[in-house]
């Protein structure tokens, strides 16, 4: 939006509308349609089966915060070392624990380092689809933002984020995610069972925020909007 010089801009969501009207455009020359790289995630999800477990299935999901230096190595490995060490040690008997981390950007011996430590049974994954392991789990924990995230309200699944270092996210600030400041309050949710609540008004106003419509029509409305501009 650096000049004003194209007949329309197609924008994912409100966020990029309003963005460009700050930076000048005419109003009437945006259209809002959606995120068309989740059209797919919508025709997957429609074709989706899952097979019930009788454990808790726990999928956590890291993030590449050391490689983009965010953060230091010994912060993740805490906050990775406590989380694990605290499942195994007080729900071990209902839950079943997964680690998914960043297919390109983390290393899998960092991981296996930590979690070998603990327990090497637990499965550490780095190449397999993501979307299909969220749907195949109870519930989700991270500690930092990722376009993952999405994916994990999409689908409606709980979202915890361990927050040790008091970090400001717009999952938790918009109340779609459970803060975790200690490792405690994800435990006493998995015992009490309240861990699958959640506030459903809540994330689909967010998503809406996000992606404007999730209807695996987003490609197709930015297409009508080009048509028209041509007749």
């Amino acid at each position: 939006f650096k000049s004003d010089d194209a007949d329309m801009y197609i924008c994912s969501n409100f966020d990029w509308f309003d963005y460009a009207i700050k930076r000048g455009i005419n109003r009437n020359k945006l259209v809002v349609v959606g995120e068309y790289l989740m059209d797919d995630i919508y025709d997957r999800i429609s074709q989706m089966s899952r097979t019930k477990s009788d454990k808790i299935e726990i999928l956590f999901i890291t993030a590449p915060t050391v490689v983009h230096g965010l953060w230091k190595p010994g912060m993740r490995d805490e906050v990775v070392t406590k989380t694990v060490k605290a499942i195994k040690a007080q729900v071990v008997d209902i839950t079943k624990l997964r680690i998914k981390i960043h297919p390109t950007s983390e290393r899998l011996e960092d991981y296996k380092r930590i979690i070998n430590k603990i327990d090497s049974s637990i499965d550490i994954i780095q190449m397999d689809d993501l979307l299909s392991l969220i749907y195949q789990s109870d519930l989700v924990i991270t500690f930092a933002q990722s376009t993952a995230l999405l994916q994990v309200l999409l689908l409606n699944k709980p979202l915890f984020i361990i927050n040790f270092f008091n970090e400001t996210l717009p999952y938790i600030e918009e109340k779609v995610a459970i803060e975790c400041k200690s490792v405690d309050v994800l435990i006493d949710k998995i015992k009490d069972g309240s861990y699958s609540k959640i506030d459903v008004d809540r994330v689909r106003a967010f998503v809406e925020k996000q992606l404007y419509k999730f209807d695996g029509k987003c490609g197709e409305r930015a297409a009508d909007q080009i048509l028209l501009l041509l007749k």
